[in-house]
């Protein structure tokens, strides 16, 4: 394998932060037990707000129905709800005991439009989308008086549960299995569905966006206009990888044939297993219609 600084490849733990991330204290006595399957050491982890997962607390929309709320409505309870998760440019707020919204400028575009294809078209556990907007926040949501900057948000159906880094452990073999053969038959869903017909590209993507995940740098790259400049770009990373020593001549060329629907993060952070054992697929801001081989 060739995932080198070369190459350039993007790191799991890599984010462009605007704002020092929020984190969990840690506990008490930190020798009592390890990380959790998906932490990613010496790096902080996402805060939450135990009052966002507290069925008995009230939220701002309550009761209201999602069609009639305004934009004006969910950008209020996005900055005032308890947080479910709040790192770096990305916060998801409960707005209600059946909603969230996930917004700022780290959320792409193109990540409804990925969640509603592969719920729609596959049949993929995604949770609903409900709404989808751009507006201006400040670039600090808790300091009003920071400059505005755009950010995308994502109305969408709360997923009761706990993401599967923090429960594995105290998981049966039973339960396991069941959590590995559901995300087994997710991901072979998607890469059994060719979708050679669509371009090679994030669904629904802003004009000027780049290709965003772990095969794209942590910068992004793109944009491709074919399959086969993707491949012509993959392989040139290869070729000064050779040049300077850090992969041999012998290294096998990228040849890309079917695209599929991509997630690009399967990873334990972006899996909710809910109260009736069903496992939820979270997290499409890296997800496009690329190669099947970038899953």
């Amino acid at each position: 394998m060739f995932f080198d600084l070369t190459f350039g490849l993007a790191k799991p733990w890599a984010v462009t932060l605007s704002k020092a991330p929020r984190t969990e204290f840690p506990s008490e006595n930190p020798l009592e037990e390890g990380p959790s399957p998906g932490d990613e050491i010496g790096f902080p982890q996402p805060y939450q707000d135990p009052r966002s997962v507290d069925d008995d607390n009230n939220f701002p929309l309550d009761g209201k129905d999602i069609v009639s709320v305004s934009d004006e409505e969910l950008l209020s309870a996005f900055l005032t709800a308890f947080r479910l998760h709040d790192y770096g440019d990305v916060i998801i707020p409960r707005i209600s005991k059946h909603l969230v919204i996930k917004g700022g400028p780290g959320v792409a575009k193109s990540e409804a439009e990925n969640m509603k294809f592969g719920s729609e078209t596959l049949g993929l556990p995604i949770p609903k989308v409900h709404r989808a907007f751009t507006a201006e926040i400040p670039e600090d949501p808790d300091l009003p008086e920071t400059p505005l900057v755009e950010g995308h948000f994502i109305v969408m159906d709360y997923i009761k549960g706990s993401t599967i880094d923090k429960s594995w452990q105290s998981m049966d073999t039973a339960t396991k299995e069941t959590v590995a053969q559901q995300v087994a038959d997710t991901t072979n869903k998607m890469q059994s569905t060719a979708l050679n017909h669509m371009p090679v590209e994030p669904i629904g993507r802003a004009q000027d966006a780049k290709f965003q995940g772990l095969w794209f740098t942590d910068y992004g790259a793109g944009l491709f206009a074919t399959l086969g400049e993707l491949a012509d770009w993959c392989n040139h990373k290869i070729d000064v990888d050779i040049m300077v020593k850090q992969l041999t001549p012998e290294t096998r060329r990228f040849k890309f044939e079917d695209i599929v629907l991509t997630h690009q993060d399967l990873a334990l952070r972006n899996l909710v297993l809910d109260n009736d054992m069903k496992v939820w697929v979270i997290d499409w801001g890296c997800a496009g219609v690329y190669p099947k081989d970038f899953e």
